[in-house]
């Protein structure tokens, strides 16, 4: 179950994006406008990427105007990502230093 999870969560380029965006910027919520602007994909691939991951509980949709998305801390895998992609900024950062 979670294998599936894990392939449906980051089967694709723009979900990776999305969560990267989300896990940097873990206290930050997003609207689409912004996170379309932060990855570049297109509005079509962005609502489905979205969509997947809330349904797998891994990102929040906030019912504001507009409606706002967020890294959900609270998911044991989610939890993990936040850490995966903020190490790897920190790796990143120490090549180019």
């Amino acid at each position: 179950m979670l294998d599936k999870e894990i392939e449906v969560g980051l089967g694709s380029l723009g979900k990776i994006k999305i969560i990267r965006i989300l896990s940097l910027n873990p206290e930050k919520t997003f609207t689409r406008y912004g996170l379309k602007k932060s990855t570049g994909l297109k509005d079509r691939d962005l609502k489905k990427h979205l969509t997947e991951l809330v349904d797998l509980d891994w990102i929040i949709k906030f019912n504001s105007t507009p409606e706002t998305y967020a890294i959900n801390k609270k998911n044991e895998v989610a939890s993990l990502l936040i850490q995966f992609f903020q190490e790897l900024e920190l790796l990143k950062k120490k090549e180019t230093s």
